[in-house]
């Protein structure tokens, strides 16, 4: 009977709480990796990460003056990371969370719905006009993401850490099939991020294979139909 109910269980509660310790130290090792690589991995990170990507490297933006790239940089950072921890810092101040990771099912709800508002009150209030349209898309992207990912969460577990990497992943393969440009090697950098994304989730048992993937379905079809419908350079 246990072995029937542990999947059920672990679909929309903590599974944490089912980690087993290996005190050995190569299994310390693994542990430390497992978090930090989860950490670098955040999905608020992402925001980041594709800011860097679009406005440092070889992008249509990347020759645009360093004080509007640190604007831009201050804008994704504020609307894309610091919003959301605020409002999940005051969910937690609250007792309605028990912390940042929001570990079981019915705490990511109304933190994820009020962060994906707030994202989208702040766009259309506070938007710099010299925002790369690319960005404006993604941080678009992102509260869609979160919003869909707070009504899933209504009924099931999703992963948000690999709904973070799908739409990394949808973000570096859209945006450079729009500029035509080579950006092959950051899709594959992306690819692999999903990977570990997906290893360190299963490793620390936060998730079970199918949260992951439908993560990585949702980040990907929600970063990438904004993309190609904000972008204004239709891809498909």
């Amino acid at each position: 009977m246990t072995q029937n109910t542990a999947p059920a269980n672990l679909e929309n509660s903590d599974p944490q709480t089912a980690t087993t310790q290996d005190n050995t130290p190569m299994g310390k090792f693994i542990a430390r990796l497992s978090i930090l690589t989860a950490v670098l991995l955040h999905p608020l990170l992402m925001p980041i990460y594709c800011a860097i990507l679009t406005l440092y490297t070889v992008s249509p933006y990347a020759m645009i003056p360093h004080a509007v790239k640190t604007s831009v940089m201050i804008y994704v950072g504020l609307y894309a990371c610091i919003n959301p921890l605020v409002v999940i810092g005051l969910f937690l101040w609250a007792g309605k969370v028990s912390d940042l990771q929001m570990p079981t099912r019915k705490e990511r709800v109304w933190p994820l719905i009020c962060t994906a508002t707030v994202i989208g009150l702040s766009l259309f209030l506070l938007t710099p006009n010299n925002t790369p349209r690319p960005l404006f898309a993604m941080v678009i992207g992102e509260g869609l993401l979160l919003m869909a990912a707070g009504i899933c969460s209504i009924f099931w577990k999703i992963s948000l850490h690999s709904a973070g990497s799908g739409a990394l992943l949808a973000f570096v393969s859209v945006t450079g099939m729009a500029y035509n440009l080579d950006f092959a090697t950051w899709a594959a950098a992306a690819f692999i991020a999903a990977f570990v994304t997906a290893w360190t989730r299963l490793y620390q048992k936060a998730h079970t294979p199918r949260q992951l993937i439908a993560g990585y379905a949702l980040g990907i079809i929600v970063m990438g139909l904004t993309l190609n419908h904000i972008m204004q350079r239709p891809v498909f």
